[in-house]
Order: structure tokens, then sequence, then C-alpha cells
């Protein structure tokens, strides 16, 4: 749904077959890789396990490859000042030289694999999140997770908040620009004028702390909401409820054992390495 000029559609999750499984089941295959990510610490496995996870999207067409390739370049600088921090800060074992400059073999190889890790999680946890409807994901956490409902409302809630994040900063772009008479449209001979918004980092960081602002009140609101209409107080029932069927079970043994197999590859070529590696051993 879109609810400012210049934001754009999102399309409904259900419309994809990601988008059909159980938000729960996806949820705790997201925290079970996450978790065992923490366990390795060679650049090879997750790189591997981040082709497959990119090769998987594109196929099972989850995310268009604009989007994907958009979502991508947080976790890509995010991942660059991992792998420099620790080429330049990790002292000792073997040295290599990098142009001028003469760094840590293991520094390197962590970096890598950290910045990777950081890659395929960051990029799973954009399709969960792009895949699943919020209200299918509360009512699964309180089915099958059994969690509360104090805690899936406030999840439901949150997920709502964020779901609203890219449209409220782009209408405080537009407010801001609007203010700037003298510079906020552009115009072309034989064109309508266009309003033009400005990218200074200045411009930017006013936005966005406009929209911390915005979100904290909003957040605020919502849980005194929660609370006096005694949302998880008690026994809740539900109009569509979350079932787990065939094709979760399918879904989670694929992941498993995908996972699994790099896993084993890796270990059989010698480049599987744990946390032993962080201390040197």
């Amino acid at each position: 749904m879109s609810t400012t000029a210049g934001a754009t559609t999102r399309i409904d999750p259900r419309a994809t077959a990601l988008g059909r499984r159980n938000p729960a089941v996806k949820f705790a295959l997201l925290l079970a890789l996450s978790c065992a990510l923490l366990l390795v610490t060679d650049p090879v496995t997750p790189a591997v396990l981040y082709a497959v996870a990119l090769g998987a999207i594109v196929v099972s067409r989850s995310l268009d490859i604009r989007t994907l390739v958009r979502a991508q370049v947080p976790f890509l600088v995010f991942g660059t000042s991992i792998v420099l921090v620790n080429v330049l800060t990790r002292p000792g074992g073997a040295q290599i030289a990098i142009g001028p400059f003469d760094v840590s073999r293991a520094g390197l190889a962590l970096g890598l694999s950290f910045a990777a890790r950081a890659m395929l999680i960051g990029v799973l946890s954009i399709v969960f999140v792009r895949s699943t409807d919020p209200a299918r994901l509360m009512v699964s956490l309180h089915q099958q997770a059994r969690l509360p409902g104090t805690i899936t409302y406030a999840v439901l809630a949150a997920t709502r908040l964020l779901d609203q994040l890219p449209d409220m900063m782009e209408s405080i772009r537009q407010a801001h620009a609007v203010r700037q008479p003298d510079r906020a449209y552009r115009t072309a001979p034989g064109h309508l004028p266009t309003l033009r918004m400005s990218s200074s980092p200045r411009a930017m960081g006013a936005a966005a702390f406009t929209v911390l602002v915005i979100s904290l009140r909003r957040g605020e609101r919502l849980a005194m909401a929660l609370q006096t209409r005694a949302l998880g107080s008690g026994p809740r029932t539900f109009l569509n409820p979350v079932t787990v069927c065939r094709a979760d079970a399918l879904l989670a043994a694929g992941v498993v054992v995908v996972a699994c197999a790099v896993v084993a590859w890796s270990s059989a070529s010698g480049f599987l390495t744990g946390p032993a590696a962080l201390v040197g051993r």
C-alpha cells in the first residue's frame, strides 16, 4: 500500500510461495541459522550459503532484483567496515601484503567471515520481513510459538510502525523541501514543476531526526492503546488462524539439508573453522 506521493507500492506477501509459509517456521529457521553461524569463523562457508540464499531468492521470486540489490547496500557498507576493523586491529599470525600495507592473514580471514555472515543474515532478514504479513506473524507466534498476547501484539504494532517508516521519511523530506520555495521546484521547458528534495547529509539528518521523534511518539501512543484495551490479558480467538502444513515442513527440511550439506562440504574441503580461530588456536 502507499500513503504518500512517491512511495512504492508494496506487494502482498502472500502473493509469493515463501509469503504463504508459516511465519513462525520462517522465524525459527532464521534464528537457528543465525545462531549456527556464530560457530563458523571461516569466510568460505558463509559466502557459499550467501550465494545459495541469493540464488533461492531469485528463483523463487521472493524479491525483485532491484529491491534485492538495493537491500544489500547497507549490509555491504557494514561488512566492509568489519573487514577493515579486523584487518587493521587484529594482530598475530602470518602477514600478507595488500598494496603498501602488511596485514594479518588471520585478521583478513576473520573480517571476511564476519562480513559474509552479516551479508547472509541481512539478506535473509530482508526476505523474511518482505515476505511476512504482520498479522499472520502475530497469530503464528501466539499459536505455534506459544508467546503471550502482550508480546505478539507488541510485535504486530512494531512491524506496522516499521512498515510506515519509508512513507513517513518521504513525507517529511517533501515537507522540508516545500518550506524552501526558492529551491523547492525544478522546472523544465514544456513540463510541470516537480518537487526537488535535497539529498545533502544535513537535510537527510534532519529528516531522520524528525522520523525518530515521530516514531517515539507513535510508539508511546501504541503502548497506551494496547494497555487500555487490555490486549493480551487473557485467552483470545482469531478470525484467520495460521497452521503448519506439509509445505512448511518441506521448507524447514530443505533449509536444514542445504545448510548441513554446505557445512559438510566446507569441512571436507578443509575450509571450515570454528570459534578456536578467534584465539589463534
